[in-house]
Parts: C-alpha cells; structure tokens; sequence
C-alpha cells in the first residue's frame, strides 16, 4: 500500500469536499453548504464544514478532518 500526504490551506482544495447552493433571496448572491463527504454523521450524511460560504471566505480546516496529521505525527 502507498501513502500520500500533502499539504492544503483550505477544504476548497480538498477532494472529500462537496459543495451545494445556499438559496437566498438575492439573485446576485454566490453562497455555499460545504460538508465533508470522507466524514459523516449518525444518519450517514456528510459532515457540515461551514454553512454559509461565499466566495472570498476564507475557510480553516476543522479539527475533526479525519485527514488532519497531528503535529507529533508528520514526517
């Protein structure tokens, strides 16, 4: 088996991240549901990241990735 590890700022760079609209009321406005589809909930849903993204947020990596490397752990 082959490990990888690499290095991202963001969830937005992330390949378990899924994206859906957020409806609101203004037609101009771009925001966003992220969940995490590597970590899910009790009804197997995928995990809630942030619920309202819009596009310059800058959003941190949650601490409960179930692909964060601790400190003492990376190589």
């Amino acid at each position: 088996m082959t490990k990888i590890q690499y290095d991202i700022k963001s969830c937005e760079e992330c390949q378990f991240l899924l994206k859906t609209t957020y409806p609101t009321s203004d037609s101009w406005e771009h925001a966003q549901y992220w969940h995490c589809d590597k970590k899910r909930d009790v009804l197997d849903e995928p995990l809630k990241i942030a619920g309202y993204v819009e596009t310059f947020d800058k959003i941190e990596i949650p601490n409960w990735c179930p692909l964060r490397i601790g400190e003492h752990e990376k190589t």
